[in-house]
């Protein structure tokens, strides 16, 4: 069971690679969300780009998780792939993931 301890959009003070998309596409000075997770006794921290962010619920929405169970970068490739023509949030997602267009 995962529970979010803290959740904060911050402003990088170096490069971040996307706990989402794997890109790096948070650069010192951009901002990111940033969510503190307990998870089976464990404390990490989740980084996403702010595209990721803006499409996380839309991801949960379509893969139906349970709150305590979440999501991860299977889902949102999983997602993208399946909404990519209907969707350009999933296209622009799989460009960030493959770092090409996505087809």
């Amino acid at each position: 069971m995962s529970t979010v301890l803290r959740s904060r959009i911050v402003t990088a003070r170096k490069a971040h690679r996307c706990s989402c998309c794997s890109s790096v596409c948070v650069q010192p000075g951009d901002t990111y969300q940033r969510d503190s997770i307990l998870n089976d006794g464990r404390v990490y921290d989740w980084i996403m780009c702010l595209d990721c962010a803006a499409i996380f619920f839309v991801v949960w929405d379509w893969a139906g998780s349970p709150w305590d169970e979440g999501i991860g970068p299977d889902s949102f490739a999983e997602w993208a792939d399946e909404m990519k023509a209907d969707d350009p949030r999933a296209a622009a997602y799989l460009v960030r993931l493959r770092g090409a267009v996505a087809s």
